[in-house]
């Protein structure tokens, strides 16, 4: 009877290491290219499709920017804007606008966001809109009165 469990135990191992394995080799590229995500759009006008190319860093987000009307990349690095911050970049719809948002998730946290756009006279992207403040947690009472 020892001998048997010891075996079905040894083959147990086995198959639970080739499945840990197999797991791996599945959602480790995965999470590897979630590192660096791309965006691309119509940022510049005259349907010149510009792109970026973004990732998240422990100080802030890396920027890379392919601008076509000048046909090179330039790069950017935004800092957190504080220390709870959770960076992120996403083009605000039906416009040639981009925000990077650095606000804290957490209950009551800070708001901040920048909203850029790009700006042919000086070939690059420029601030346009600051918006900081306070997180307002809604309550579904609270909505209509």
């Amino acid at each position: 009877m020892g001998i048997e469990l010891r075996r079905n135990l040894n083959y147990l191992e086995v198959i639970v290491s080739a499945l840990f394995i197999a797991a791996l080799g599945f959602f480790l590229p995965a999470m590897v290219c979630a590192a660096q995500v791309n965006l691309s759009g119509e940022f510049e006008g005259d349907k010149l499709i510009g792109r970026f190319y973004f990732q998240d860093t422990s100080k802030g987000i890396s920027v890379e920017y392919y601008s076509p009307s000048l046909g090179k990349n330039i790069f950017y690095s935004v800092e957190k804007f504080d220390e709870c911050s959770s960076m992120a970049i996403y083009r605000i719809p039906r416009t040639r606008k981009i925000a990077i948002d650095g606000s804290c998730l957490s209950q009551g946290g800070q708001v901040y966001l920048y909203v850029y756009e790009w700006r042919s006279e000086y070939s690059n992207w420029c601030v346009i809109r600051e918006i900081t403040g306070e997180r307002v947690m809604l309550h579904q009472k609270n909505l209509c009165r």
